[in-house]
């Protein structure tokens, strides 16, 4: 059987292209600007049609003093090239004693309610994870970083530890994006 020179290749159905990762160990921010925190993860992409994923996790805390009683307000966000592609906001609990978009705050808040009056409460510990998939449209360099913030006080520190960034190329296939994924 002689030997045939392929020169053009389709990837169909789902498949992991390439897979890269960055161990954030620590960092921690005390503004309301955004903060990078560990070194970028760069990525190339291999096909202009993939779609990259990237899923994040790990601990966030607010040990400081100054905190007690008070309202959490925090984010972490997950930057693409310097610009901010997603955010995850309210860690910590969000603004306590109004709604202000939290799930946290109001009438029925199970965490801040009691935070308020009791103002020993301090040293505040979450997981925090986020996942996020996007469609790039070209074979340039990616690089991608978490930030975090406090998100309406510049007083308040939140330390992030133990930290993972993932990123994962996958192919969409021939069929694209269309139908059920």
């Amino acid at each position: 059987m002689a030997l045939r020179k392929l020169t053009k290749h389709s990837v169909t159905g789902s498949l992991l292209i390439q897979y890269k990762y960055a161990n954030i160990a620590s960092g921690s921010t005390s503004g309301t600007g955004d903060i990078m925190i560990g070194t970028p993860l760069s990525m190339t992409p291999q096909y202009a049609n993939s779609i990259i994923e990237n899923f994040f996790s790990g601990d966030i805390d607010s040990n400081d003093t100054r905190n007690n009683g008070t309202n959490q307000h925090f984010r972490v966000a997950l930057y693409v090239n310097g610009h901010k592609e997603y955010e995850q906001t309210e860690l910590l609990g969000g603004p306590a004693g109004g709604h202000e978009a939290s799930h946290h705050g109001g009438n029925s808040d199970r965490i801040y309610l009691n935070a308020q009056s009791t103002v020993s409460l301090y040293n505040m510990r979450q997981s925090v994870g986020l996942v996020h998939a996007y469609s790039h449209g070209s074979l340039n360099k990616i690089d991608m970083q978490i930030a975090c913030a406090s998100y309406d006080n510049a007083g308040k520190t939140m330390t992030v530890s133990n930290g993972l960034l993932i990123a994962k190329e996958i192919s969409v296939g021939i069929v694209g994006l269309n139908g059920p994924q």
